[in-house]
């Protein structure tokens, strides 16, 4: 039975070495569209240290996102391209907030 939700992100340069982030809460919204135009998402990650966070925000870098449940499936729902990010403090949380595209 499907009940604990994972999400995993790997993020790194498009020829160099990735660092995966899991464990951490993480929120996003991927659109899809009819069109030659790249679909436009956000990645929201909480909590991340602000290294790990200014080296994951970089423009250019590759990303993957992978969702489902750790008893099942993970699988991957998302590959695209990191266009910006910041870093922001939501409440008590600092939020890594990236607009990726795929």
């Amino acid at each position: 039975m499907a009940f604990l939700r994972s999400v995993e992100v790997v993020v790194g340069p498009k020829n160099g070495d990735g660092f995966k982030i899991t464990g951490l809460k993480t929120a996003f919204n991927i659109e899809k569209i009819k069109s030659v135009d790249p679909n436009e998402s956000k990645i929201k990650i909480y909590n991340m240290p602000l290294e790990m966070s200014n080296k994951v925000k970089v423009a250019g870098n590759h990303i993957t996102l992978k969702a489902g449940y750790k008893d099942e499936t993970v699988a991957a729902i998302f590959f695209g391209d990191v266009l910006k990010g910041h870093r922001y403090k939501e409440g008590a949380d600092y939020c890594t907030e990236l607009t990726v595209f795929d």
